[in-house]
């Protein structure tokens, strides 16, 4: 009959690795996962340059990252949608001017998300 197993306190961050049964047994082989990986850390050295059309969003890369999620907000405050990206920088095309915005940008990793940055700016 199965049983459901506790993860908690020594099972916790292991992999299992087989798994047997028999007639009057049943065994797992579980084993450490010392590296677990983290998320990376938040993005960093943000810019906006606002003086043109379309404006540029910038940041320094973050170790570890693989990929960021980037989210502009729209006039109004509405938030768009976030897309992905492998680049350190972003075009914002249809920023009108005088209006503000809010950027958030956060690395992604094998880890995970890392946290996110937000940033704002005022189109001229």
């Amino acid at each position: 009959m199965p049983v459901a197993v506790n993860t908690a306190g020594p099972l916790h961050h292991t992999l299992v690795t087989a798994i047997a049964a028999g007639g009057g047994h049943t065994a797992a082989i579980a084993v450490p996962m010392t590296s677990v990986p983290k998320p990376p850390t938040a993005t960093t050295g943000i810019k906006a340059a606002v003086k043109k059309r379309p404006v540029k969003i910038t940041w320094k890369p973050v170790t570890a990252a693989t990929s960021y999620r980037v989210r502009i907000s729209k006039p109004g405050g509405k938030k768009s949608k976030p897309w992905k990206t492998t680049s350190t920088r972003v075009f914002k095309t249809k920023a009108r001017k005088g209006k503000k915005y809010r950027f958030q940008v956060a690395a992604v990793g094998v880890g995970g998300r890392g946290p996110a940055t937000t940033k704002r700016f005022k189109a001229k």
